[in-house]
């Protein structure tokens, strides 16, 4: 059937044996044994195979030769592509002790360069057999999805998330053959973030989460990450209940939080009520900018509704201004208006000027009520 005897025993999970046959072979047949250990999940064996002499000065052997070798390489015999190195296998199967045993012997998967790069080893690959380094990116990416890798690898799983589903919706579009398995990693890749999202506990964790979990927490941005996931359209992580159940904690505050729970109604009625006090409260937030009515306006709901209030004030008095209703105006409704007793006897011109001069503003006249009201407006905004 093809398989050699050490096959057999990684089959059998026959240890002792394994450990005899590992002395007689060279280190393609180990190197070709340990892929195929992977493959069965067998963790003791990979682990006798990875710290055994002849693997070790073959793996230092292999690291000082061109990895771009391992591409051209034609293994008939082998069940693997050449391109499938024991790390990306792993990350295949998910399999995360057997990825950290690879981790802490310093292996990593590198990041395939983009599709349209120019350089010398891509156009050879491409040139060389473009099938094989379309299923050679293909094989990285989806070990670069591997939710195991991607939690042990990367300092920042959440943020890895985001830019390798940039990245694969943007091969799915140039890769149409493969667009189904891009498009499948993306959507792994999308379900690890919200899985990492069920794991948060508290506030505490969501918030280190939200925010990136770096540096001062004073001078940190508290919503990086959900920025950045609006940013790459990420509905699925917004729209996940540890997320939106923060924002709506930051929306109502400490001090409004009893909002939360009234009906719409109520909140209405509180809107109504709470709207002619605004000139009061924004007066006592700039007078005194630490006291409880202060953090009341600092409220993003009441900062909301403060401004919706105010602009509906300014566009009544833009509105009240453009028509002039404050204005006693002369409607004109006929000609016959024109004939008047009052104007009857006047010539067309002084009777056009008098008609003008009633109905339009008196020159004198600088600003109306309502232009003064908006210049207030503009100076308190």
């Amino acid at each position: 059937m093809g398989r050699s005897a050490l096959h057999l025993a990684i089959d059998s999970e026959k240890l002792d044996v394994i450990e005899i046959l590992l002395d007689n072979v060279n280190f393609n047949c180990i190197e070709e044994s340990l892929l195929h250990a992977i493959s069965k999940g067998g963790t003791k064996i990979v682990k006798i195979i990875i710290e055994h002499p002849t693997f070790m000065a073959g793996e230092n052997k292999l690291r000082k030769m061109d990895g771009g070798e391992a591409f051209f390489r034609t293994e008939e015999k082998s069940q693997f592509p050449p391109d499938i190195t024991p790390l990306i296998l792993a990350a295949h199967y998910n399999n995360h002790e057997i990825i950290q045993m690879f981790l802490s012997r310093n292996h990593t998967i590198e990041k395939p360069h983009p599709i349209s790069c120019k350089c010398t080893g891509c156009v050879t690959k491409q040139n060389y057999d473009s099938l094989k380094r379309s299923r050679s990116r293909l094989n990285a990416y989806r070990a670069l999805a591997s939710p195991a890798y991607m939690a042990l690898s990367s300092p920042d799983p959440i943020m890895t998330t985001f830019e390798l589903r940039q990245e694969m919706q943007k091969l799915a579009e140039v890769e149409k053959e493969f667009k189904n398995e891009y498009l499948g990693l993306v959507e792994q890749c999308m379900d690890f973030a919200c899985e990492l999202m069920d794991l948060c506990r508290g506030t505490q964790e969501v918030e280190a989460v939200l925010s990136g979990g770096w540096g001062d927490s004073s001078f940190r941005d508290p919503l990086a990450r959900l920025k950045m996931a609006l940013r790459y359209e990420e509905k699925k992580f917004v729209a996940h209940p540890n997320c939106q159940q923060h924002m709506t904690s930051i929306w109502y505050g400490s001090e409004m939080g009893f909002l939360q729970s009234l009906n719409w109604w109520r909140k209405l009625l509180f809107g109504i009520i709470y709207i002619p006090f605004v000139p009061f409260f924004c007066a006592a937030y700039i007078i005194a900018p630490n006291s409880k009515a202060s953090a009341v306006m600092r409220c993003p709901v009441i900062k909301f509704v403060t401004h919706t209030a105010s602009h509906i004030c300014f566009l009544i008095l833009l509105a009240a201004a453009t028509f002039r209703l404050t204005e006693n105006a002369i409607h004109i409704s006929s000609t016959d208006e024109l004939n008047s007793a009052q104007h009857k006897n006047m010539p067309p011109d002084e009777r056009t000027h008098s008609l003008l001069k009633e109905t339009l503003r008196p020159a004198n006249t600088l600003l109306t009520h309502v232009q003064i009201c908006i210049v207030f407006w503009i100076l308190g905004g």
